[in-house]
Parts: structure tokens; C-alpha cells; sequence
């Protein structure tokens, strides 16, 4: 919130800022949005140990259910292995779009095509909404 205000602060008037520090904090705050919702995700279900559903003790058993209940009965190589084959699959979709990204980056916008004109004998409007 704070860089938002100074980079408007600083663009005021039509100004283009050329502080190399709000450069570097504005490429710096790029990822900050995502590890702020990853982070808060995994704080909230590490607060929400032992329960997998809702602490109930005491109501409906059907609604307490904790973790050592809700885990599967699968081997540890199984887990491991498909933890790494995402690991692997999504670490290669980020190679291809990084370089993607750095690709069109380079190439930058495409130039504009001026529209032709279509020549007509008959400038009255044939057909409309």
C-alpha cells in the first residue's frame, strides 16, 4: 500500500518518476500479493491442527473428524512420488513460461496496422442495428 502511494505521490502532474529505489521496490513487490495468500493459507491450516473439519468434540461425530481420520492409508514412497512428479511437472510449465514471458518481453508490442479504407461507389449506409 505504501509503494502505491508514493509511486502516485510521485507521478503527480504527469511526472514520470526516475527514483531507481521505486523501481526496485515495485519489482520487489511483484510476487508480495501471492506469498501473502500462500503464507496466510498455510498459517490458517497449521492453527487449524489436530481438526481436519471442525473442533466438535462434543456434537455430531460425524462433523469431528481429525486429522489422524482423515489422512489415507497410502505407503510414503507413493505420496513422495507423486509429490515430486508435480514438483517436477509444475517447476517445467514455469521454465516454458518464464521463457515465454521473456520472449514476448523482448519482442515487445506488435506494430499497428492501419485499417484500409474500402472504396465504395455508394457512400450510404446499407445495413445497421
Amino acid at each position: 500500500g505504501l509503494l502505491a502511494v508514493a509511486a502516485l505521490w510521485l507521478t503527480r502532474k504527469g511526472r514520470v518518476p526516475k527514483n531507481l529505489w521505486l523501481g526496485r521496490l515495485g519489482i520487489l513487490a511483484i510476487p508480495m500479493p501471492f506469498l501473502g495468500n500462500s503464507f496466510g493459507w498455510i498459517f490458517t491450516e497449521m492453527g487449524r491442527q489436530p481438526w481436519v473439519v471442525v473442533p466438535n468434540p462434543t456434537g455430531i461425530p460425524s462433523l469431528r473428524l481429525l486429522v489422524a481420520d482423515g489422512v489415507s492409508n497410502h505407503e510414503a514412497w507413493v505420496v513422495a512420488t507423486s509429490v515430486i512428479g508435480f514438483t517436477l511437472l509444475y517447476g517445467v510449465l514455469a521454465v516454458f513460461w518464464v521463457r515465454l514471458m521473456m520472449r514476448y518481453a523482448r519482442e515487445g508490442l506488435p506494430d499497428e496496422e492501419q485499417p484500409t479504407p474500402v472504396s465504395s461507389d455508394d457512400d450510404t449506409l446499407h445495413f445497421a442495428y
